[in-house]
């Protein structure tokens, strides 16, 4: 999403336009296969998402270590939501 954005229009996408992408996602799987994809993993602008039973979109959230000078490192990668260590 974000290099296509970003050749698109010159510049990185806010977390708006990622938000914005995710839900137009879920809108188009919902209409293609007529209902929410609710429990269904994929992988959305920012990382893993899936909707829970209630309707409430769950993110995979990843670990960075931040040292001053240095670029962000990954220490863990994000996890599918609802997954083991989610």
């Amino acid at each position: 999403f974000e290099g296509a954005f970003n050749q698109a229009f010159l510049e990185r996408p806010s977390r708006l336009a990622g938000v914005a992408y995710d839900a137009a996602a879920l809108a188009a799987r919902t209409a293609r296969d007529g209902q929410l994809p609710v429990g269904a993993a994929f992988m959305g602008a920012d990382g893993p998402i899936r909707l829970d039973t209630n309707g409430r979109l769950l993110r995979g959230l990843a670990v960075f270590e931040l040292r001053p000078g240095r670029e962000p490192a990954l220490v863990q990668p994000a996890p599918m939501p609802g997954s083991a260590g989610s």
